[in-house]
Formats: structure tokens, sequence, C-alpha cells
């Protein structure tokens, strides 16, 4: 295998539009030369649907061979933790889906080179959540170009700027997640975004201040926060959904009386200093779940 005569083989069965068949032949792409194999195997093939799963940096820059792309998956996972993110300069412009452990701190200006991209995930720890159900189903992450959404995850990156680090996709994002960034101490970079759902957890973050300028949130989750004012959040008009996981300290629900509709306060081991909330306009606030003292 990697000969001309496997080479000559293989291109045979490139016109086969089976799933199954497209799939095998990306699999043995690292057995020859990236840029051979992309000419004669892969350039004039259907791919599944479309689609390819590339595993290797130097498949990346011959991914503009292919004729029929039309979505990217980035899974870089089995070339260990990455230094940088350069190589998305060289990555077709229909990349979906970004999975890349970084090394130490990391410039994620790249990702603005991949208009496309609907998920990126970047954790720098071993600890790999794909494939978790509750994180599948919490976080909503999809490989597929017809998403209604788009999510991005940030977990252990020692971002140097913090969330400014990713200001050229947040334009990009309708959900954000921020795991264990002791760097974030400030949401100011996030205000005038379109984000639907924002997941902050264990973040050094007090001022929810720029939150009021973010009209389109609908679902906030907030885990091990230090003390915080939930004053700026009854100012969003579109939230329904607040989840309030292991703070610090006990949190005053007073603030979202203000709120003119129904929204749904979730406390799960944390304290409330309100246990009861009702509005004096014409919507309501429930809480519930109230676990913990």
């Amino acid at each position: 295998i990697g000969g001309p005569e496997a080479l000559r083989q293989f291109a045979r069965w490139a016109p086969d539009p089976r799933g199954s068949v497209q799939h095998a032949l990306v699999q043995v792409w690292r057995y020859f030369d990236p840029g051979d194999y992309a000419h004669a195997v892969l350039r004039d093939a259907p791919l599944d649907g479309g689609s390819i799963k590339v595993e290797l940096f130097e498949h990346i820059p011959q991914l503009h061979t292919l004729q029929h792309l039309r979505d990217a998956n980035l899974h870089l996972y089995e070339i260990g933790k990455v230094d940088d993110l350069s190589f998305l300069r060289d990555a077709p412009a229909s990349t979906t889906r970004l999975q890349a452990q970084i090394r130490g701190s990391v410039d994620l200006s790249p990702l603005a080179h991949c208009l496309a991209l609907e998920t990126v995930i970047v954790p720098s720890g071993s600890q790999r959540r794909i494939g978790d159900t509750r994180f599948s189903t919490r976080a909503r992450v999809s490989p597929y170009p017809t998403s209604r959404w788009r999510s991005g995850l940030i977990e252990n990156a020692p971002l140097t700027g913090g969330l400014a680090a990713v200001a050229p996709v947040l334009d990009q994002l309708t959900d954000l997640f921020v795991w264990s960034m002791p760097t974030v101490t400030s949401l100011d970079v996030l205000a005038g975004t379109a984000l639907e759902y924002l997941n902050l957890y264990d973040c050094q973050i007090i001022d929810l201040e720029p939150w009021g300028a973010m009209p389109s949130l609908a679902h906030v989750t907030l885990r091990q926060f230090p003390s915080l004012t939930l004053g700026p959040l009854a100012l969003l008009p579109h939230l329904r959904d607040l989840t309030l996981t292991d703070m610090d300290e006990p949190v005053d629900l007073y603030p979202l009386a203000q709120v003119d509709h129904r929204l749904r306060v979730e406390l799960e081991n944390t304290r409330p200093w309100v246990i009861r909330v009702r509005s004096s306009k014409s919507g309501d606030v429930e809480q519930s779940s109230a676990k913990g003292e």
C-alpha cells in the first residue's frame, strides 16, 4: 500500500457513492502522499454526501482539491496538542467543525478564516466530552451545516486576553460555553452579540452589566461563580430560563421581580436570599429545584 498500483486501485472505487466506501477511502489517505492521493482518488469522489472527516494536519491544505466537498470536519485529537491554530488559514470555507486540543496560550483569531464554523471545541486538558450524553444534550453540539444554531465550547484554555481572544468568531455563534477559564474576568466583549444561550462555569466574573446589551439571550446557565448581582439579567427581554448551580455565595433573586414575562429560575446547590419572587408586573418568576440550604 502507498505505491502507484495501490493508488490506481483505490481510484477505481472513488465514484462509488456509498458512505462506507467513501469513509474507507478517506481512512487510507494517510498511507499515501497527501497531494497525490487527493488528486488521484478524492478529487472527483462524491465523499459521504459531500462531507469529510480529517484527522491529520497534512490533509487540510489538500481539501481545496476536492470538487464535491461541502462540509469539512477537522477532528484533530489524534495528533495530540497543537501549539497554534494557524493551520486554519489553509482550511476550506466549508469547514463546519473543529476539535483540537491546545497547548499553552493560543491565539484564536485564525478561527475567523472559517466563516462556516458551527462548532469549536478546543480544550487544553486530556478530558474529552464528545460522546458524553449529558454534554451533547446540554451543549447541543451538531456537525451538520443545516443546523439552526451554532455553538462554541472553550474549556481550560489559557486565553491571555480572556474572551477578547474569541471576538473574531462571536458574531457566528448563538450558543457559547466557557468552562474553567480563570482568565475570563469580563463579559464586555459579548455586548452587542446575538448570543441566545450562554453557559459559564468557574469563571471569575462579578459584573454582569454587559448582559444588558445582549438582547437575544434566552437561556443562561451559571455554575460555581463568586458573588454576583442579577439586576442586568432582568433587562433581557427574551430571557426564559436561568440556572444557577453551586454558587459560592447566596444569590439575591429580588432583582428578577422586575421582569415583565415568565421566567423560569432553577437553583441547584445554591442558597437564595429570596425564596419566593412574584413580579409586580404582568409576568412572574418561577423558582424550581431549590436544592441546598
